[in-house]
């Protein structure tokens, strides 16, 4: 009776803990209902990206970030900053928007970026994979791998994540995206570099040889959360790594025919 009396003593605190934390308790890593207003942020930003492009004059540029997990703070920071500048057209987001898959962390991060006065775009990363998160991330941003064209480039976004998704990258689909591009010069999103942890020589192998191929400009990606840009391959493809959002930095893409590429600190 003693022990009954102590397990419902402890069943009553957690409830009344979790009553007081109403709205940020998590009450199962698996939980991955999105709510209807929150889903097919991918489509909305590209129909507004749409509208944005048919009036624009002059170069398009993008600003990228990585890897924010739990770094709500420097988020607003950057938010603020770009809501700030009108030469930003969009930006970009390259994956491990959560840190534990967590609803609750992807509902964080979109009440963070409905602040931005600009479309953003997503690359899932390592990280979103991790319980429900997978099926969290379609839900509410779309396909994990799709293409947008801005500023003369289509830009591809491609789910390279092996180990937590349990499956291999879709290759396949990458080369026939490549192959369509036409006289649109390519930007590849990933958030794994090639060079990164996951990939094996062969993977490593065919990812740099269809950047090779099909003459890709920009092979863009987050993840190890330092800074890098370079010719990684001693090629024509230029690599950049976006560092994580703990830094307080972000990179500036302007997308003319020589792509320039600027790496920028938040004040």
């Amino acid at each position: 009776m003693k022990i009954y009396l102590k397990n419902t003593g402890v069943a009553v605190l957690l409830l009344l803990v979790m009553s007081a934390c109403n709205g940020v308790f998590e009450y199962s890593p698996y939980v991955t209902q999105v709510k209807g207003g929150l889903k097919h942020i991918i489509t909305k930003n590209s129909d507004w990206l749409h509208k944005i492009l048919s009036d624009a004059e002059g170069d398009i540029k993008i600003a990228m970030i990585s890897d924010t997990h739990y770094d709500y703070i420097e988020l607003k920071k950057f938010i603020d900053h770009i809501n700030s500048r009108k030469d930003i057209t969009f930006v970009v987001v390259g994956g491990d928007i959560a840190d534990k898959g967590l609803l609750k962390e992807f509902e964080f991060f979109e009440e963070v970026m409905k602040g931005l006065n600009k479309p953003y775009f997503t690359v899932i990363g390592n990280h979103d994979y991790l319980a429900g998160g997978g099926e969290v991330y379609r839900q509410m941003f779309g396909a994990y791998n799709y293409s947008i064209e801005a500023g003369g480039k289509k830009i591809i976004f491609f789910d390279d994540v092996f180990w937590e998704s349990n499956k291999r990258p879709n290759f396949l689909w990458l080369e026939n995206e490549l192959k369509s591009t036409g006289l649109k010069k390519p930007i590849v999103i990933t958030h794994i570099p090639p060079f990164g942890d996951q990939f094996s020589k062969e993977d490593e192998s065919i990812y740099v040889n269809l950047m090779r191929k099909y003459k890709v400009q920009l092979s863009v990606h987050g993840h190890v959360h330092t800074s890098y840009h370079g010719n990684y391959y001693n090629d024509e493809t230029s690599y950049v790594v976006v560092p994580s959002m703990l830094k307080g930095t972000f990179y500036e893409f302007t997308l003319t025919d020589n792509i320039n590429v600027k790496e920028s600190k938040l004040q």
